[in-house]
């Protein structure tokens, strides 16, 4: 085992999940993997701090930049003492990276701590202004500086990343998000009844509206809609099953997921326009679960090179309510396509977007 100090730093939600059989492994982004090489590996976890002078430097700061600052959660005396002598620190995302950017720029210099951000849509963030605009991108360089690597999980966002940002392209390294495909495998001996079409998600990039329309022009099919961003007061369907739902808040265990998996035909993922990457794990963990995947095709999907069309995924091109409820009527009316799309998305995962692939392209970065 390695004798090297690395520490992950984690939004709320981990803690209690890290080795609970209860939830799949890879929200934690190749922790475990880590801890098995490594001789000193921890996390810590972006809590409330509440500080009135950061509080109002991080609102200023967010509303001129449109950048997500939260330095009142990362600066204490606990995270600068817990992330000081790192050899490594792993940010597993860029709102925990530019929050903690103060204390990484001063352990950089001290102890030659180098840092890896995992990037969910900082190069997708718009501005209104041009003023604006400029700020953002002055701040992100700032940042850029300190990071010795960005990880994309979306090779959209890295070829956005290289053409307004080109001077970093070294730093950048593209690693596909992947899944623990151990867990989300169905159990075809139980053989569920399959009744459902689910939709699952909570980010700002989920049609919503869409989801609730589509339900009420399909009043035939039942949907389970498992969400903390719908009310119940927005269903405008009798045939609509609202869950209150959202990973980190652990209103719902995996395992409990999965079961909604097991139980459907298909899962809906209609998304606004916008290159940041939107439904890749959910995606991922249906297409594994063998339940046939519709979502919209954005600038911002994350991976054009290996997901085929009808062979393991359905793109949606045209926003429209009408093609999306065409669409989902012929898959399911073709039972010999919608097999033919369950194994080829099994076998896609089990091939590429597995944890073993993600995490040695993630360790090759200690190195």
């Amino acid at each position: 085992m390695e004798d090297k100090k690395i520490r992950y730093v984690f939004s709320i939600g981990r803690e209690e999940k890290l080795g609970n059989n209860n939830y799949a492994k890879e929200f934690f982004y190749g922790y475990n993997f880590f801890k098995s090489r490594f001789s000193n590996v921890g996390f810590i976890e972006y809590r409330e701090n509440k500080n009135f002078y950061w509080n109002i430097f991080d609102k200023v700061l967010r509303r001129l930049t449109n950048l997500p600052f939260y330095f009142e959660i990362a600066h204490n005396k606990w995270n600068r003492d817990e992330l000081k002598y790192s050899d490594f620190i792993v940010f597993t995302n860029e709102r925990l990276a530019l929050s903690s950017f103060f204390i990484l720029r001063k352990i950089k210099k001290i102890y030659d701590t180098k840092s890896i951000m995992i990037s969910m849509g900082l190069f997708a963030k718009k501005s209104d202004t041009l003023f604006s605009n400029s700020l953002q991108n002055y701040f992100i360089k700032k940042l850029l500086k300190e990071i010795n690597f960005v990880v994309f999980l979306s090779s959209a966002e890295k070829e956005r990343a290289s053409i307004n940002f080109p001077e970093f392209k070294d730093k950048y390294v593209f690693i596909p998000f992947s899944i623990d495909s151990t867990f989300w495998m169905r159990d075809d001996s139980e053989n569920k009844e399959k009744k459902n079409i689910l939709f699952i998600g909570n980010d700002g990039r989920r049609d919503y509206k869409k989801i609730l329309k589509i339900a009420n022009e399909l009043k035939e099919y039942e949907f389970t809609l498992i969400t903390s961003q719908i009310s119940e007061d927005e269903i405008l369907s009798n045939n609509v099953n609202l869950v209150k739902g959202h990973w980190n808040l652990s209103e719902l265990t995996d395992v409990e997921i999965k079961k909604y998996y097991e139980s459907a035909q298909i899962t809906l993922i209609p998304l606004v326009e916008s290159f940041q990457p939107s439904g890749q794990s959910v995606a991922l963990q249906s297409m594994a679960m063998k339940v046939p995947v519709l979502i919209t095709k954005t600038k911002g999907f994350w991976d054009y090179e290996n997901f085929e069309n009808n062979k393991h995924l359905v793109f949606i091109e045209n926003e429209s309510l009408e093609v999306w409820v065409k669409e989902i009527k012929l898959i399911l009316d073709d039972e010999e396509r919608l097999n033919n799309i369950k194994n080829n998305s099994r076998d896609l995962i089990e091939e590429k977007f597995n944890l073993t692939t993600f995490n040695e392209n993630l360790i090759k970065l200690i190195y």
